[in-house]
């Protein structure tokens, strides 16, 4: 999953993806923070822009437990695409 974000973001120095934290004990620290992941389902808050993105299903893949299609089934957000760091540490 963090070379999946490096990656994504152009930030090869990212330690992981930013979770939520605020919210009650459902949604902090188990979500992917809206300011880096907006469009992705494991936000905290429903938008109509979400879907299953190459992040989730990585993380998904990396627990072992699932084998994902990313390339066919991901919804490519394109959300801080290329960004770089800065995008990521302000």
């Amino acid at each position: 999953m963090v070379k999946t974000a490096r990656d994504y973001f152009n930030c090869q120095t990212m330690e992981g993806l930013e979770l939520e934290d605020e919210g009650g004990s459902g949604t902090a620290g188990s979500h992917w923070d809206r300011r880096v992941a907006e469009e992705d389902m494991m936000v905290g808050i429903i938008t109509n822009l979400q879907g299953l993105s190459n992040f989730t299903m990585s993380l998904f893949e990396g627990t072992g437990w699932y084998k994902m299609n990313s390339r066919e089934y991901a919804h490519h957000i394109q959300f801080g695409k290329n960004s770089g760091c800065s995008f990521i540490n302000n």
